[in-house]
């Protein structure tokens, strides 16, 4: 606008006067510089309207640290991820569909791959987020062709309707079958369940530790979310089909977890096996819906685990990022020291 325009040539004035009544070299420089550049920008207003919005955004990064405006920009796409997982009244429709189930997912993994290899200089943080995007992305490619075989059963992507496609009965039960185990075997990815967990300890280790807190929560936690969606309104009549495959699922990732954990000599590794441990308690609970009317004992186990789980898990990720600012090392020390002295 004029007010832009006039202020230029203005501001150059004013930084000459106060160069021209007395100031050293290195401030007449600067100050020239300004004036030269607001010259600049008024010329380039004349010749493109939209310079001043392109400008604006430049000077912003600009002015931000580079390193902070991307992850500020990452983690707003995560949080938009994790909140499309809302079952409010006006997303009712849209968050009971495959298709916006599996984009929720995917808008909250994508910037995590990113997060994981933040570190750009360090080997652990790169593998870290190579490991974590080549296993995501094919756990990705297998719940994507489970929902396909799904869709293909029922021809709509509500899950209202994949219910009442999905009954085990009929010419297609193996397609059915397939379909709910490969969608379960990628939601075990979500939740780091064992035999699907080797990317979790890497991860937590090689990524920052605030986005180590961040991975244990949101991913674990969007994927619970997401698997009870599909259990409570695609599955509710394949009871038989997971319930025991998440029966084994949890007494693997309870049995593997706990013990591999016991045997870690570094802070974010031992929480990231007690993460993978905690996942198995959940799953133990939610294969129990759909049993002797426990629909609703079940999902409010679930949900009271998981804020639970949260809040403890981020209150022991904020000691170990003290301990490890105050120490430089999130190693445990197993050695006993030599002037200790028992009374």
């Amino acid at each position: 606008g004029t007010g832009v325009e006039d202020a230029a040539p203005q501001a150059g004035t004013f930084h000459r006067q106060q160069v021209m009544a007395g100031g050293d070299a290195g401030t007449a420089h600067h100050h020239h510089l300004v004036g030269r550049v607001l010259a600049e920008q008024r010329a380039a207003m004349q010749k493109d309207p939209n310079y001043v919005a392109q400008r604006s955004v430049y000077v912003v990064l600009k002015d931000w640290e580079q390193e902070s405006a991307i992850i500020l920009a990452l983690w707003a796409v995560a949080v938009i991820g994790y909140k499309a997982w809302q079952t409010r009244r006006e997303r009712e429709l849209l968050s009971r569909d495959l298709i916006s189930v599996f984009v929720a997912l995917e808008f909250l993994s994508i910037p995590a791959y990113m997060l994981a290899a933040w570190r750009k200089r360090d080997r652990k943080s790169n593998e870290a987020g190579v490991k974590y995007y080549l296993l995501g992305v094919f756990a990705s490619a297998v719940m994507l062709y489970g929902m396909s075989l799904l869709y293909g059963i029922a021809g709509s992507t509500r899950l209202t309707d994949i219910g009442q496609a999905v009954t085990l009965e009929g010419d297609r039960v193996g397609v059915q079958v397939v379909g709910i185990v490969f969608v379960i075997v990628g939601f075990a990815f979500k939740v780091s369940a064992v035999p699907f967990h080797t990317w979790a300890p890497d991860t937590y280790q090689g990524a920052p530790t605030p986005i180590t807190a961040f991975l244990s929560v949101a991913s674990k936690a969007a994927g619970f979310v997401g698997l009870m969606v599909m259990v409570y309104l695609a599955f509710p009549v394949a009871v038989d089909v997971y319930r025991p495959f998440m029966w084994v699922l949890a007494a693997l990732t309870m049995t593997v977890g706990n013990l591999v954990a016991l045997k870690q000599k570094n802070l974010v590794r031992m929480l990231a096996y007690s993460s993978v441990s905690q996942g198995g308690f959940i799953l133990m609970a939610l294969a129990m819906a759909y049993t002797n009317g426990s629909q609703e004992a079940s999902l409010r186990a679930v949900i009271v685990y998981l804020v639970i789980y949260a809040a403890t898990n981020l209150g022991a990720f904020a000691v170990v990022i003290a301990v490890a600012r105050r120490t430089r090392s999130a190693e445990i020390d197993l050695k006993p020291r030599q002037n200790f002295v028992v009374d």
